[in-house]
């Protein structure tokens, strides 16, 4: 088999990404739809098969490269804190229109406190949830520049501390409140770590082989796939299960990195999902801003939550309103989705 040595716009990745955009899309509306069981058991069929948004951690460090600490901070700037800022105004202003009966009972003042306190603990506030993403993936970048270039530390030694410290997070604060995207930074840069570490080593037969053994033998055991929420929502988890869940996530990615291999390059090259995993960006950050809205729209529809038809209904204006408000953002203000031009690809970082 062909191992893949240069990553500059990678078909084969941007196809993977794209498969695992949808992943992430089936899992905001089966939990936003909990009474309709198809879409239920519909996610059902993704949750053991894709390792969900860590593989877009250990992509990263892939792609790392040596950047001066100054150089690393305007990257993240353009592309990560600028959207970040243009959603959570949009998110929260979305949520006084869809919310405003709620935030009248409640009364502002608590509404604002609540919304802080949602800002400071899990990095996100209004509708737009996924956008916390983008505030741990720069803390990641960051401090994995500053590790790697100013200490020179080596991606293993980072693997290990950020581990280590990731573990103690959760272990002290499972069962109480504290800042999630902080634990979140210190268990995703084990992914990112890992990325930079075995970016051409994770591939070949044995080590498909082995990683699918793996992944079958873990997911017999019930350990779910390790969610970007480790440290906040893993407090029923055991100590062995929480290891485990780390396990079973990289053994996913090696599988899944090589599998992708196998697929015609015609597929990869040209099919939908390849383009959904190059604009990932504009698909991870519209696609719960149109599910949340389609919601709102349906009940002025007097169609309910529970309605077999709301989560194909939801899935519908998903597809087909992300890539026009795409376009739209592309044309005019590009740099809210960390763009620079109309036609620069997105890809989420």
């Amino acid at each position: 088999m062909n191992q893949p040595v240069k990553f500059n716009r990678n078909a084969e990745l941007d196809f993977l990404g794209g498969l695992i955009m949808l992943q992430i899309i089936f899992l905001h509306v089966s939990l936003t739809y909990t009474n309709v069981t198809w879409i239920g058991k519909f996610y059902k069929i993704w949750e053991y098969t894709l390792p969900c948004l860590a593989w877009f951690f250990f992509k990263g460090g892939m792609f790392y490269k040596n950047k001066e600490i100054h150089t690393v901070l305007s990257v993240c700037l353009h592309k990560l804190w600028i959207p970040f800022a243009v959603f959570l105004c949009l998110g929260i202003a979305s949520q006084i229109v869809i919310d405003q009966h709620i935030i009248s009972s409640m009364g502002w003042r608590k509404w604002l406190l609540d919304n802080a306190k949602q800002l400071l603990l899990f990095g996100v506030a209004g509708i737009d949830g996924p956008i916390w993403y983008l505030i741990v993936f720069s803390g990641i970048k960051i401090t994995y520049s500053y590790l790697r270039d100013k200490l020179a530390m080596k991606p293993q030694s980072i693997m290990l501390i950020s581990f280590i410290i990731a573990f103690l997070l959760w272990y002290v604060f499972r069962e109480r409140n504290y800042i999630f995207w902080i634990g979140s930074i210190t268990c995703n840069l084990v992914f990112f770590a890992c990325g930079d570490w075995l970016r051409k080593l994770q591939y070949g037969r044995i080590i498909m082989a082995a990683s699918l053994v793996i992944v079958i033998g873990l997911a017999c055991m019930h350990i779910e796939y390790l969610s970007l929420r480790t440290n906040g929502g893993w407090q029923e988890y055991s100590v062995h299960g929480y290891i485990l869940s780390y396990v079973l996530v990289l053994a996913s990615i090696f599988f899944v990195d090589n599998l992708v291999t196998f697929i015609p390059k015609k597929i990869t090259s040209t099919s939908f999902i390849t383009r959904i995993g190059r604009q990932s960006m504009s698909w991870f950050l519209l696609h719960h801003f149109i599910l949340t809205w389609s919601v709102y729209f349906l009940g002025l529809a007097s169609i309910e939550k529970s309605d077999v038809w709301a989560p194909a209904i939801s899935l519908i204006a998903i597809f087909t309103l992300t890539p026009l408000i795409e376009k739209l953002l592309l044309r005019y203000i590009p740099w809210s989705l960390g763009a620079t031009s109309s036609k620069q690809s997105d890809y989420l970082p």
